[in-house]
């Protein structure tokens, strides 16, 4: 079991990466932002806001991209 932690020891380099927070943003603000994300496909923002709204309001966060699945469902077919 060494020899298997000294190899991956060697091979594996654990890269911290701090979270930014969008703390400065209200709900509501980051409720548009990320909204606004989804619907202009910004995957780097998208993702930001995500996670901020997923860390503040869970149930709010998943009702928007329900949302956003519901709405790219209907514009596939339409």
């Amino acid at each position: 079991m060494d020899i298997i932690n000294n190899e991956f020891e060697k091979c594996f380099k654990d890269k911290i990466k701090k979270t930014d927070r969008l703390s400065k943003y209200s709900i509501s603000e980051l409720n548009d932002k990320f909204w606004r994300a989804l619907l202009n496909k910004d995957g780097v923002h998208t993702v930001r806001l995500g996670n901020e709204l997923f860390l503040r309001d869970r149930e709010l966060f998943l009702e928007l991209v329900y949302k956003f699945l519901a709405y790219m469902d209907l514009a596939k077919f339409s």
